[in-house]
């Protein structure tokens, strides 16, 4: 039985392992490519007088710099939707709110159990560990029900120091943590769309210099440049067709 249940812990971590690597390689290529296009970008600039009476390519090079100006664009707009500072104040607030949240509870517990209150010690019976435990939907309301049973019998809760004013503060930070929440899923889910946005760029950017490497090939007569453009082509996009390309220009 031990056996099968390290079995399937082992599967589990290998799966998650494995999608892990696999999103660390996305980044990778998609950060690549946008070198590779930059550098290609770069090629023709340094090389205007090759091509810019060629009017299909130098159609080609406008189109170009208008994508890496809105990949761009979008790459520091994802940056400036990064969740992480959001993450880092939100586990702090969580914190305060937890531990303001259980020493309530512990208080009110007492006062239950000593008053044999069953329907009192149900709304507050948590280890500490049991009451920090689970999504933070479940926190948060957690916490919100030890502020409506305080409230309900803080007449009967002076002597347990249970007050008016340490209700407040959990509700406070009850209160802080909602909007925390909401704009770090936020940002989330804008981030998420501009990665998405971004894939969809360069899946573009790609496709027309797959259309750039073949008038570059049928239209320009200077060898060396084409060289350094099939090399700019090659130098990121790692086993890519550019590879092949610049093997048919040898």
């Amino acid at each position: 039985m031990a056996q099968t249940k390290n079995r399937i812990y082992k599967l589990f971590f290998l799966v998650w392992l494995h999608k892990k690597i696999k999103l660390f390689n996305m980044n990778r290529i998609q950060d690549n490519v946008v070198s590779m296009i930059k550098l290609v970008d770069t090629t023709m600039t340094d090389n205007l007088q090759v091509w810019e009476n060629i009017k299909p390519i130098a159609n080609q090079v406008t189109q170009l710099k208008k994508k890496l100006s809105i990949i761009d664009s979008l790459s520091v707009k994802q940056a400036d939707n990064s969740s992480i500072g959001l993450t880092a104040l939100k586990s702090k607030h969580l914190e305060i709110m937890l531990s303001q949240g259980y020493e309530i509870a512990l208080k009110i517990r007492g006062y239950a159990r000593v008053n044999n209150d069953v329907e009192l010690l149900s709304a507050v019976d948590y280890s500490e560990s049991r009451f920090k435990m689970g999504p933070v939907n479940d926190l948060i309301n957690r916490c919100k029900i030890v502020v409506k049973v305080g409230r309900e019998n803080l007449s009967k809760l002076k002597d347990y120091k249970v007050s008016a004013a340490s209700l407040n503060a959990l509700e406070a930070s009850i209160q802080l943590m909602d909007p925390i929440s909401s704009k770090r899923d936020q940002h989330r889910t804008e981030r998420t769309t501009i990665t998405a946005n971004i894939s969809t760029i360069l899946s573009e950017t790609r496709e027309l210099l797959d259309i750039t490497d073949d008038l570059v090939r049928g239209l320009v007569e200077d060898k060396d440049f084409i060289k350094t453009y099939f090399k700019a082509r090659e130098l990121k996009e790692v086993g890519s067709r550019a590879k092949k390309e610049n093997k048919k220009t040898e």
